[in-house]
Formats: structure tokens, sequence, C-alpha cells
């Protein structure tokens, strides 16, 4: 039985260093959408990056204690 790993980051804050983790083979990309977090990217910044990345890498938002209406707001925004 074969099994491929899949390695996710998450934190990122910037373009390049998202950009540089596909590079080095990242499939899954974490973006912090709590506010009280000092690594947090409002949704505007988070499509920006999304924007620039290749369709095959996956993405994920991270909360805290938000609502279900928080969240897809913020999906719908980025």
């Amino acid at each position: 039985m074969s099994t491929k790993t899949i390695i996710k980051v998450c934190g990122l804050t910037q373009a390049d260093e998202t950009l540089a983790c596909v590079e080095l083979g990242v499939q899954w990309l974490g973006f912090n959408c709590f506010q009280g977090s000092k690594r947090y990217l409002s949704p505007e910044a988070i499509a920006t990056i999304v924007g620039k990345l290749p369709p095959a890498v996956q993405t994920v938002g991270v909360f805290v204690n938000a609502s279900a209406k928080e969240i897809e707001e913020t999906l719908q925004q980025t």
C-alpha cells in the first residue's frame, strides 16, 4: 500500500513566502483569520495571495470561535 505525505504550512502572511512553500512542494497553505493573532490577514490580503497560487494548491483558514456566518463571509471575500 502506497501512501502520499501531504504537507500543510500555516500562519503565512506574505506572498513571497507562500510561493516559496509551493515551490518546495507544500500542497496545503493556511491563513490566519483570527483578528487577535499577530499572523492575522484580512480577507482582502488573503485573496491577493491566493490569486497568485497555482490551482492545485489547497488553502485553509484558521478561525477561533467564529460563527458560521463570519466564516462564510470571509470565504466569499477570498
